[in-house]
């Protein structure tokens, strides 16, 4: 899998919202509103690369998060 290209592409590498919310701790309906947004709020991006490194989900990490939010 290569970089993701955006905030909903790095989302979507999840099996779900659901179990994206549940990995990093947020409310399933705050994750949609974020995936509607394409962004991920700062104070998430720990816990969301801390996910993906448990779940096996590559290119997820704090330097894709910073390029996602130059592009």
């Amino acid at each position: 899998m290569n970089h993701p290209n955006n905030f909903k592409d790095l989302i979507g590498r999840w099996p779900s919202d659901a179990v994206f919310s549940t990995d990093i701790g947020a409310r399933h309906k705050t994750v949609i509103v974020w995936k509607h947004r394409n962004s991920i709020p700062r104070e998430y991006w720990k816990a969301t690369a801390d996910a993906a490194k448990r779940r096996g989900i590559k290119d997820v990490n704090l330097e894709v998060f910073a390029s996602l939010v130059s592009v």
